[in-house]
């Protein structure tokens, strides 16, 4: 083989070599990015817990093994007061609260122990064993001996069981839900063990129906309130206001801060805003109107839906 053969080859196998070892990174990179991304997908960027989706498979898969024997314990945990605080003192202080808040959670906890963000201020742990009230206790005692800021933080807390409070994922999660609105209910900053429902739960369902049939019945009347421009007097624009009557002849305040605590607000605002773009049909071409609906509906397919 002549020398030029042998450099050609030699050539050849270092590229081959560079080609695979260059391969073999892209690869490996491949696969970390994957990794991340799926890391991301299952834990809440802010806290690190898992998010409410897969906190939701990892309490269906350890329901499905519990059993009297060996009992699932769900603890429902929600700061006293978040929204307020928000409010008062920024975004950053709340975040700030939050991370607090799990890392509080995780020195509580043992590592088999599930953590998960639900929304907002909410946060679940499943446990894998254990006194679910002492842990409950312990993470309220914690959590008032260093908050933010050097300040205490109060939050509620609601314990539920499986099998015996419910068979799957969404019925504990709603009986430790009923447990901490309990706990809310008689003085915040308390454990409560779920025990059935209550007179007040009775009566949240009532309010359900009743909205839900206020809705149905499109018994919502929608008044206008003119905007005028002060330089001109004239008439600019809108604003859509709601009017209806409920058992008990609750103010309209009264009405949608009901709907919110029974988690029917967006049912309220989307059939609210279907009546208020209704009046347009009556207005001049160009007329501006405005309707007051929660920040968070915006983002609902349902209200682009009625806006085409």
């Amino acid at each position: 083989m002549s020398s030029g053969v042998i450099v050609i080859v030699v050539g050849l196998l270092i590229v081959a070599c560079v080609g695979a070892l260059v391969a073999r990174r892209i690869v490996s990179r491949y696969r970390d990015a994957l990794a991340a991304a799926r890391s991301e997908a299952r834990h809440d960027g802010l806290t690190g817990v898992l998010t409410r989706s897969a906190f939701g498979r990892e309490l269906a898969a350890r329901i499905e093994r519990a059993d009297e024997r060996h009992p699932v314990a769900l603890l429902a945990i929600d700061v006293d007061g978040f929204g307020q605080l928000n409010k008062q003192r920024g975004h950053d202080v709340g975040d700030e609260l939050l991370i607090h808040l799990a890392g509080t959670l995780r020195r509580c906890t043992r590592a088999e122990d599930l953590i998960g963000r639900l929304g907002g201020d909410e946060f679940a742990v499943v446990l894998a064993g254990g006194d679910a009230v002492d842990v409950g206790t312990r993470i309220l005692g914690a959590l008032g001996a260093r908050g933010v800021n050097h300040r205490g933080i109060a939050a509620s807390i609601g314990i539920a069981h499986a099998p015996a409070d419910g068979l799957t994922g969404a019925a504990l999660l709603r009986a430790a839900d009923v447990a901490m609105r309990r706990a809310k209910r008689t003085g915040k900053g308390r454990v409560v063990v779920y025990a059935g429902e209550s007179l007040a739960d009775r009566e949240e369902k009532r309010a359900r129906v009743a909205i839900a049939e206020l809705i149905e019945r499109d018994e919502i009347t929608m008044l206008t309130q003119p905007i005028v421009d002060l330089r001109s007097g004239a008439i600019v624009a809108y604003e859509a206001l709601a009017r209806f009557s409920l058992p008990g002849d609750l103010s309209t305040g009264e009405l949608f801060a009901l709907a919110e605590r029974v988690d029917m607000r967006d049912e309220l605002d989307l059939a609210c805003l279907r009546r208020g773009l209704a009046l347009l049909a009556s207005r001049p071409l160009g007329t501006r109107l405005s309707v007051n609906v929660a920040a968070p509906l915006l983002a609902d397919p349902r209200v682009t839906a009625l806006l085409a």
